[in-house]
């Protein structure tokens, strides 16, 4: 187990690379010193044991997937004692959601996605020091939108992608004491409601304007802060970035 734990954390190519390592014994195995590491300290005839892939593969094939969701909470145990995440004033905690698409086997026809191809989709959120705190899978098809509606947690702000806009969601987190801070659509209906002063100190991080924006149109509207963003470190080709957020603060 402790073996293939270190295979993930070194990113191994592959389970030879990884056997080779352990087995040399007058090489690098020894100067790393990872059969002490992974507890792999057997011998026969006086001989240290070496491990060859078949077995590895068999042993991995028999491990309950319990003893991975055990291993991953120890570990994030540890690693969260080694962090300490930042809070940005007046904000309380902030997490970042975002899905990823997996590849699934052929045989997975649960994991719907297309008719040619198979995936799970992560849907993933983390603190800003970047340590996952959930982790939701769906088929691929699942939706993101749906995912933070359904596990979202009071006092928290998420920042979110543009996949994520959406004015029910926008209309919802507030009610609950959630909040989010994403990216403009290009193609967004916007009307300017009103425009908010600007400090000094805003133009020189390069925020451009702040507004009260009301999106959409007809029956399917929310009112939002629009903040501006001129990046200027290209100054022959400045890029400028629309952020909305439900905070007035």
């Amino acid at each position: 187990m402790l073996l293939s734990i270190f295979a993930h954390l070194i990113k191994a190519q592959s389970a030879n690379a990884l056997l080779e390592e352990l087995n040399d014994l007058d090489g690098e195995g020894r100067e790393r010193n990872l059969r002490q590491m992974v507890g792999f300290n057997q011998l026969e005839f006086g001989l240290p044991v070496t491990l060859n892939q078949s077995s590895f593969s068999r042993a991995n094939a028999k491990r309950s997937w319990r003893v991975w969701r055990y291993s991953f909470h120890r570990l994030l145990k540890q690693a969260k004692a080694h962090c300490h995440p930042r809070q940005l004033e007046g904000l309380g905690r902030v997490v970042a959601v975002d899905g990823s698409l997996f590849d699934c086997l052929p045989r997975m026809i649960w994991a719907v996605y297309r008719t040619s191809s198979n995936k799970v989709k992560g849907h993933f959120f983390f603190d800003p020091e970047g340590l996952p705190e959930k982790l939701v899978l769906t088929t691929g098809k699942g939706s993101e939108r749906e995912i933070l509606h359904t596990y979202f947690a009071a006092n928290v702000t998420y920042v979110i992608d543009r996949g994520y806009n959406d004015y029910e969601l926008f209309r919802f987190l507030p009610k609950v004491k959630a909040h989010f801070v994403t990216r403009l659509m290009s193609n967004a209906t916007l009307s300017v409601l009103k425009e908010l002063q600007l400090e000094p100190s805003q133009h020189n991080w390069g925020i451009v304007s702040d507004q009260r924006v009301r999106l959409g149109s007809d029956d399917n509207t929310v009112e939002v802060r629009r903040v501006t963003y001129q990046d200027n470190r290209n100054l022959s080709k400045p890029r400028v970035w629309h952020y909305i957020t439900d905070r007035f603060d």
